[in-house]
C-alpha cells in the first residue's frame, strides 16, 4: 500500500507544481506536447515528432525564461496580534518592488500548508460511504485521497 500511496504523493505534487507554473497558453502546448508525442512514436511513419520538439523547446524555454527573469519582491504580512478560530480577519499585505521594471498585472493567493494527508492518516481515515464503492476503488484510496486532501484546505465560510 505504501506504493499507492507514494504514487497518489507524487502525481499530486506534479499536478500542483502544474497548476501553480503554467499559465492557458502554457496548458496548450503541454496537452500539444503530449499528444504530439503520443502520435509520433514512430518517426518513419509521421513528421508529428517535429511538432513535438517545437513544443519540448517552447516549455524549456519557458523554464529557463521563469529561472532567469524571476519577480524580485519581497512581502510582508500584518497580522493582528490574537485571532479567534472561525472568525474572519482582515490583515494588510505590502508587496514591495525591488526589480527595475513595475509589476503589472500582479495578484495576491495565500497558500496554506501542504494538504495532502501523511501515510497513517491516509490509511487510517475512511470517507464517508467509502463501504459503498467497488473493491478497487477501495483499495486504491484515490477518493479517499481526494477527500482527505479536500477536508484539509481551509475554506471561507458564510456568515451566519
Amino acid at each position: 500500500m505504501r506504493f499507492v500511496y507514494f504514487g497518489l504523493r507524487f502525481f499530486s505534487a506534479i499536478d500542483y507544481l502544474l497548476r501553480q507554473r503554467l499559465t492557458a497558453i502554457g496548458w496548450i502546448v503541454f496537452v500539444g506536447a503530449g499528444v504530439s508525442a503520443a502520435a509520433g512514436i514512430d518517426t518513419s511513419q509521421t513528421a508529428t515528432y517535429q511538432l513535438f520538439t517545437l513544443f519540448a523547446a517552447l516549455l524549456g524555454l519557458a523554464l529557463a525564461g521563469s529561472a532567469v527573469f524571476r519577480v524580485r519582491a519581497t512581502l510582508e504580512r500584518e497580522l493582528p496580534r490574537y485571532l479567534t478560530a472561525g472568525e474572519p480577519c482582515a490583515y494588510r499585505v505590502t508587496l514591495t518592488n525591488r526589480g527595475r521594471r513595475p509589476l503589472a498585472g500582479a495578484s495576491l493567493e495565500e497558500y496554506f500548508r501542504d494538504p495532502r494527508p501523511g501515510y497513517a492518516e491516509w490509511r487510517i481515515t475512511r470517507e464517508p460511504g467509502e463501504a459503498r464503492r467497488n473493491w478497487f476503488d477501495r483499495e486504491m484510496g484515490y477518493f479517499r485521497w481526494r477527500w482527505a486532501i479536500e477536508r484539509r484546505v481551509p475554506r471561507a465560510q458564510p456568515a451566519v
